[in-house]
């Protein structure tokens, strides 16, 4: 379902626009601020003003560093609710694009046509994992100049998946790291040249690590700062995510990566044709003081999983228990809450 159709400026707000978006517009033009919620990745979601200044660097430094032009054709099928999809309106509101929002579905692209004209679209994971299952709306995808994935890490699988079509394809793939505290990205990955998890920063941002070598951010025109919970290193201008600080499980002395753990997972169900939907988390422990555990969902593979992972991953990061469950527990952002689930078990 279309929401919104043209191009859209402060002076003139159409009141017919959702009216979170409609009241994040006014906010900007009359408090020269934004109030967002964080996703709740690191804890509780918070409430989180944006500045003007920021949002402008943001839009800027997000065209220069993927090439846009000032006559862009922006499909917007994230919730406007959240950074990812405020910010692509915000910015098109600043450079006069036209814009398209539709309602958020997992795969936005069904009801558009193949020879559509739109040139710029912003993406989550699971809304492309939805897209690459079906070839027409492949086709679809490759026809947009500028495609900017983001709001959660990219598995090895749908990365291997996706650089499949590149060869056959004129079309920009950017994967994105950012929070909403810096409105959006920050640094940016392009798929076709770089490794996973190290991103090139935007310009006019600088990086440092703090002392538990957590990421930081400081915008030294803007006089702004972000301090992460994200663990990370640094070359040059690019960085290295490793994994948010309370996703590390010190697992009798041996300090065990989250992130990384779950992408050699994804490698391994890959390489045997098979998927999962689970998350690695850590319980408590006598002997070990935390332990690594597996939870999925409920699927007739469950066996098979837990023995390719015994097999395949390095000793260390074979999870100490499997858990199945129904469903998982989600927090008001629609995350899967993972304290709250094994909580449960």
């Amino acid at each position: 379902m279309t929401v919104f159709q043209g191009t859209l400026n402060l002076e003139t707000i159409s009141p017919d626009l959702p009216e979170s978006l409609y009241n994040a517009l006014i906010s900007w033009r009359e408090r020269k601020k934004v109030s967002l919620y964080t996703s709740g990745s690191t804890g509780e979601p918070s409430l989180y003003d944006l500045p003007d200044k920021l949002i402008r660097w943001s839009a800027n430094a997000s065209k220069e560093a993927t090439g846009l032009t000032e006559d862009e054709q922006v499909f917007v099928c994230l919730p406007t609710h959240k950074v990812g999809g405020l910010m692509l309106v915000l910015r098109s509101i600043l450079h006069k694009w036209h814009i398209t929002i539709v309602e958020p579905s997992a795969n936005p692209l069904k009801n558009i046509e193949v020879d559509h004209n739109f040139t710029v679209v912003s993406l989550v994971p699971y809304q492309l994992a939805t897209i690459m299952r079906d070839e027409v709306s492949i086709k679809k995808l490759l026809q947009f100049r500028t495609v900017l994935l983001g709001g959660a890490p990219l598995s090895n699988a749908l990365e291997k998946k996706l650089k499949t079509i590149l060869p056959v394809s004129n079309t920009h793939f950017f994967h994105s790291y950012g929070m909403t505290e810096t409105a959006s990205h920050v640094a940016l990955r392009n798929l076709r040249t770089m490794v996973p998890n190290v991103f090139k920063l935007l310009p006019e941002v600088d990086v440092s690590l703090n002392k538990k070598g957590c990421l930081i951010f400081d915008f030294p025109t803007l006089d702004y700062r972000v301090e992460t919970q994200d663990l990370g290193e640094i070359e040059g201008r690019t960085i290295r995510f490793l994994s948010r600080i309370g996703d590390v499980v010190n697992s009798g002395g041996v300090k065990l990566h989250l992130h990384d753990i779950g992408m050699k997972i994804d490698n391994i169900l890959d390489d045997n044709q098979l998927s999962a939907r689970y998350f690695v988390w850590k319980t408590e422990d006598i002997a070990l003081g935390e332990k690594l555990v597996f939870v999925g969902l409920e699927s007739d593979n469950q066996t098979k999983v837990e023995q390719l992972l015994k097999q395949h991953l390095p000793k260390y990061e074979v999870p100490k228990d499997f858990y199945w469950v129904s469903a998982f527990k989600r927090n008001a952002s629609g995350k899967i809450d993972r304290i709250k689930t094994v909580s449960a078990l």
